[in-house]
Parts: C-alpha cells; structure tokens; sequence
C-alpha cells in the first residue's frame, strides 16, 4: 500500500505541476489565450441505484454507486506538450456488498502495468475506490504525435464488438465506464496526408505481457480503410483491416476483420477469426437504427460462471468479447423531445441459446443535469447453468 499511495501522490503532484505550470507561462507566450486555453478541467457525478434479480417474485439485491470522474489537461510551455490526467471514484454500498451479484460494479478494472487503483476504504457492505485512468504526456511536432503513459488507443471502427481493438477491448455492457480503459503504452502516430494516418503502438499490461502492433489507415472512395499487424499479450500473432464508410450516402457501413494465430504454433490450421460488420441507419423522423453481427470463431467450448462476468464486465481482450460464435444486435433509439430519449438494444448470442435486452430512456432536467433509467436482462444457457438476471438502474448525472 506504502508503494501505491507514494505512487498515487507523485501522479497528483505531475499533475498540479502542470497546472500551475501552465499558470506561470501563460503571460509569456505570444498567444491569443480565448483560442488557445492552457488548462482544461471537467468531469461529473452520479447517483445510481441498482436493483438485480432473476424473477420479479424472487429476492432483490440492491446497491447504490456514488460515481465521480474528474479529467484535467495542460499546455506546458508550448502547444507541442500536453499533459493529460484523468481518476475516476467510485462508493458504492449494499445490505452486503461482498455477496451482491452486482458487486462487479465496484471491483477494480486494474489492467495496466502500474496499479494506479487504490482502495481507499471498504467493508462488509462499502467500498471506496480510486483510480487513475489516465496519465500521460503527448508531444506534438509538424505532423508527428508521440505519447507516452495511460492512455486510450482505440483502433475499432464497429459500434458493439471490436476486433480490431487490440490496446483496449471493452464490455458493451458496461454503461457506468462510457470513457473506457486505457493502456500503458508508447504510441507514435504519423500524418503523411489529411486523410491517412500511420501508428505504432507498444503496451505493457498487468501480467508484463507485451501487445505491439502498426496500423496503417487511409481513405479511398468515400471509405476510411485501415490495416493492422502486432503481437498479441506476447501469445498470438495478429493481423487485420476495418472499414467505415456509407452506402449511397444513406446507410453508414462498418466493419472489422481479425486473424489470430498462436505464437507457438506454425500450423494454419490453428488461424482463428473475429469478425464484425455493423449498419445504421437514421430516417427523417430521427428514429436512429443500427444493427451488427459479429462472428467469433474463437469462442469457448466450455463455459462457466467466472467466464460470465468477465464477458459481463470488462473482457480486456478480444478473444473473448463474447461466449457465443455467432452474435448479432438490433439497437433502435428515438428522440420523443428535444429532452427525452428513448433507446433499445435486442443482443440475440445463439451459441448459447441467449438474449440481452436493454430498454433505456433518459431525460434532461436542466443544462447539465440528466436523468436514466436502464434495464438490462440476460439469459443464457451454460454447460452447468443457466443465469437469468434483471438489472435496473436509475441515475442522476451532474457535469460541470
């Protein structure tokens, strides 16, 4: 704990550096300061409370999550070097939160070479938790870009499953994290035109497993193409292409490919694939649709509970961003008014004999204050069971 929180104070003290850095250079750069802002600090709070259970007669748990972001940029002596620092706080209680089948909510999502998740306090029914998600310094010259420290790489193109995202796979279901987690890596991006971009990327995650990767992207008759080769978390070699783009300029069209093939073996017969392919669509009326398939020929013959909230919560890796080897969502959103919005999702996992349904709707109470309600439900036939669990959740959201 000693060597976390001494961590913890020297991210705190980089960052407020930076801002009081930024402070003193501010009358000594020749800058039209109302174009230019030298610092930046934002973020939000919110109240959820969640109820879970698997038939509406049966037992409910309940919890409450008190959720916090703060996320803070700054100029240091020029506009080629920016610092970024985000955390994100978390308090979340119940009658006994340890046992809770929502106690996910609360648990770290630690996946970085450098713990920056502290547990400031936490019981039988409480925690507190802390963590720094993003930490890191860009610098910017012509048109070269190189970063260094937490960050968000994302590379995905599709909407719901995305292979092509090799630094930062995330949960779909996850509605409380919209920022997403990052990586502790080494980024260089590349210029050559406006409409291309050439990256390299180099992470380093929890265990000490390396990712590295290149991505070249560029655009082509209306269509952003992209292509990519790395090393996956040391274990499998990878390579790939994504596409976004529209058909007649109506219909937006998406999709990503993945091949992966273990390190260890030089046999072909063990390429596996992860493949999505994404549409939307939205009428003159508003009413936004979108839909996606996903095949996964990677997913697991044996299942089990821990594997279930892995897929639930955070997965960390595209190898398993789902049970099921075939996998398609229908998502329908619609502004009733200018201030409510109604959306709903239908996730139909076959190879599990599975469904997920979220109805939503949310509703804007002043200029930066919202309120949701969500409900999500799950049903899915495992080897050994069969989980159905209700989720519903209300919350308030404050930015400033």
């Amino acid at each position: 704990m000693k060597t976390k929180s001494k961590i913890a104070h020297n991210l705190l003290m980089l960052f407020f550096s930076a801002v009081v850095n930024s402070f003193s250079i501010e009358d000594n750069l020749a800058q039209d300061t109302t174009q230019n802002k030298k610092y930046e600090i934002s973020g939000y709070i919110s109240n959820s409370q969640y109820a879970v259970f698997d038939r509406i007669n049966n037992p409910w748990y309940t919890s409450q999550l008190i959720y916090n972001r703060l996320n803070a940029s700054a100029i240091i002596i020029s506009e080629k070097l920016k610092v970024n620092v985000a955390m994100r706080n978390r308090f979340n209680w119940a009658n006994e939160i340890v046992n809770s089948p929502i106690f996910y909510n609360a648990e770290p999502s630690h996946t970085g070479w450098i713990d920056a998740n502290f547990d400031i306090a936490k019981g039988k029914s409480y925690k507190i938790n802390s963590e720094f998600d993003r930490f890191n310094v860009t610098y910017e010259y012509n048109n070269i870009a190189l970063s260094a420290g937490r960050q968000r790489i994302n590379w995905s193109q599709t909407l719901v499953w995305n292979p092509n995202d090799l630094f930062n796979a995330y949960s779909f279901f996850d509605i409380d994290y919209i920022e997403r987690p990052g990586s502790d890596a080494i980024r260089l991006q590349v210029f050559p035109t406006e409409v291309s971009t050439a990256e390299a990327a180099f992470k380093i995650d929890q265990n000490k497993k390396i990712t590295a990767a290149l991505l070249y992207r560029f655009n082509t008759y209306g269509y952003d193409i992209q292509c990519l080769a790395g090393l996956l978390e040391e274990n499998d070699f990878v390579a790939g292409g994504g596409w976004s783009g529209s058909i007649a300029n109506r219909v937006s069209f998406r999709g990503e490919i993945t091949l992966i093939h273990p390190k260890k073996s030089l046999n072909l017969s063990n390429v596996t694939m992860l493949s999505s392919i994404s549409f939307d669509y939205t009428t003159s009326s508003s009413l936004s649709l979108q839909g996606e398939y996903f095949f996964n020929q990677n997913a697991p013959k044996n299942l089990s509970s821990d594997y279930l909230i892995t897929y639930l919560s955070a997965s960390g890796n595209i190898k398993n961003l789902s049970p099921s080897k075939h996998n398609a969502v229908v998502q329908l959103s619609y502004p009733f008014t200018p201030l409510i919005n109604g959306s709903v999702a239908f996730l139909y996992l076959p190879s599990v004999k599975g469904y997920y349904m979220a109805p939503s709707l949310s509703y804007s109470l002043a200029q930066n204050l919202d309120a949701h309600i969500y409900w999500q439900t799950f049903d899915m036939k495992f080897d050994n069971f069969n989980p159905h669990i209700n989720l519903i959740i209300l919350r308030f959201k404050l930015y400033w």
